[in-house]
């Protein structure tokens, strides 16, 4: 069913992550951060691996706090970065923390739910961006950059905590020019009978089409059946359409072929037993599932990705795959090949992948696919920052870092083979909690034209 109009992990996963924010807040000595002086200016050369394609490296550049104009500190949620076509980053996310230092050297906190996320130029500090509406009610923030410079942003409102409701209760479309919200308006609402999004959080990223912009959400159906809502926007219109999907988590992509295409984290109902696998749905001119990408009987998937590179659509997820036992384990894969014929080999991209983490792919330039992972090293109490690329369907290793994070970070990219990093840290002699960023640059060779 399709609506008009003219002119969003459950709550839990809220209140998880106020109660981490907490306790990182209250339980400094519990940290394992590196200590300030080394959080400020490590520049450490970190080599990757050989491969037939050629020998890449990848640096540490230089770390920083975010600070803004006013040398105010800012904690972000990384929920999402988005760079603009003027070179600036944008970081947003639904728990964020603005301080100011006393004539005593204690950080105070200011703005209190106002904070919506930070704009970062290239050089210098940041702008604050102001939320349009209080931060505790925000959820599943995703924005795609515009050609002029300035990003479309849309999110979901939920009901306030102290109420009984748990739900979404509202839908926002907003442009961000940088500075000031110049469009802010409210998405068309399913009817009571049609049923509710809900998991913001797991919603997809929002993207371009050939005609305007499109964002997907888990959906619960008025008779608690599962679903997914596909919004587009065409013309200044928005529209809406529910697919009786069964439970579901969505990814967006486009293709010149096949138009918009979800990739779907779900159990494939059509099958007696299935766990969770990836299915293709594409609009022809219903939605219909393409075919079974990914299938549970290999690994149950947690979550997957679509990404776009120069070569189209790149599919990525977090699987749990089974060990001895009884045990399990959490990887990185990714599918080569057409994701169209998903046919493709399974590459895994990191072994040991940290649970509930996003892997971030970022297309570098020389036709270097690059993803970014939080490796969780088997018997280790610390986690690196990975970073792998493809080589003939094979992962390559260019190297790694010691995450100095206390809890999962993102990654963007900010130039040709230039990568932001931003996650939470923690001052330990101060107790506050501030986003670090750290730059990094991979160097590979040049391939004979």
């Amino acid at each position: 069913m399709r609506a008009s109009a003219g002119s969003h992990l459950p709550r839990l996963a809220q209140a998880t992550a106020v109660v981490i924010l907490a306790t990182l807040l209250q339980a400094c000595g519990a940290v394992h951060s590196a200590p300030p002086s080394a959080l400020q200016g490590r520049t450490d050369g970190h080599t990757g691996h050989g491969s037939a394609a050629g020998r890449c490296v990848v640096h540490e550049v230089a770390r920083e706090r975010l600070m803004d104009t006013e040398g105010r500190q800012l904690y972000i949620y990384p929920e999402m970065m988005s760079r603009s076509s003027r070179g600036e980053m944008l970081l947003a996310g639904s728990y964020n923390l603005m301080l100011r230092q006393s004539a005593e050297g204690k950080w105070q906190q200011l703005a209190k739910d106002s904070v919506f996320g930070a704009v970062l130029p290239p050089s210098g500090p940041a702008r604050v961006v102001t939320s349009p509406i209080p931060l505790h009610l925000t959820e599943g923030i995703r924005a795609v950059a515009r050609p002029d410079g300035t990003w479309a942003v849309v999110f979901a409102e939920v009901a306030p905590r102290d109420t009984l409701r748990d739900s979404t209760v509202a839908l926002w479309h907003g442009v961000l020019d940088g500075q000031r919200w110049t469009v802010l308006e409210r998405l068309p609402f399913p009817a009571p009978d049609e049923g509710t999004p809900i998991r913001a959080r797991g919603g997809s990223r929002l993207i371009a089409t050939d005609k305007g912009i499109a964002w997907a959400l888990p959906h619960r159906a008025a008779n608690g059946t599962g679903a997914f809502i596909v919004y587009e926007k065409i013309d200044g219109h928005w529209t809406y359409e529910i697919v009786r999907s069964g439970y579901a988590v969505p990814d967006l992509a486009y293709s010149d072929d096949l138009g918009l295409v979800v990739a779907s984290q779900q159990a494939d109902l059509r099958l007696r037993q299935d766990g969770s696998s990836i299915l293709l749905w594409v609009r022809q001119p219903t939605w219909r599932i393409l075919h079974r990408a990914v299938s549970s009987s290999r690994s149950e998937v947690r979550r997957a990705w679509f990404d776009d590179s120069p070569a189209g659509p790149v599919l990525t997820w977090w699987a749990e795959v089974p060990g001895p036992e009884g045990s399990s384990r959490s990887e990185a894969h990714v599918m080569h090949g057409s994701i169209q014929k998903g046919d493709g080999p399974i590459v895994v991209l990191d072994p040991a992948l940290h649970p509930f983490t996003k892997v971030w792919f970022l297309p570098l330039s020389q036709g270097v696919n690059l993803w970014v992972s939080e490796h969780a090293p088997p018997g280790s109490p610390g986690r690196d920052i990975r970073f792998a690329r493809d080589s003939a369907g094979t992962a390559v290793l260019l190297g790694s870092i010691p995450s100095p994070y206390d809890a999962s970070f993102a990654a963007g990219q900010t130039g040709p083979s230039e990568i932001l990093i931003s996650g939470p840290a923690m001052d330990r002699e101060r107790t506050t909690l501030f986003s670090l960023l750290i730059h990094v640059r991979v160097e590979c060779p040049r391939t004979p034209s």
